[in-house]
């Protein structure tokens, strides 16, 4: 979704990706997706807030305590 490849996905960026999957989700839809996404509240989804909502950095520390 990160078109300009600059390591944050904008919200055109995130609009414009949800659309290709064809969700049917409306654009204020989107844009509550989106406000979940982005904790820090600028407009843009970076890789820690992504995987932070993916719940990923749970399962990590989990996955380390077992190795």
């Amino acid at each position: 979704m990160d078109a300009n490849s600059n390591g944050v996905i904008s919200l055109m960026e995130f609009r414009n990706g949800i659309r290709k999957l064809g969700l049917g989700m409306t654009s204020l839809e989107i844009d509550d997706l989106l406000a979940c996404l982005d904790t820090n509240g600028d407009g843009k989804i970076d890789y820690k807030e992504f995987m932070s909502y993916m719940g990923i950095s749970k399962l990590g520390g989990e996955l380390r305590q077992r190795v």
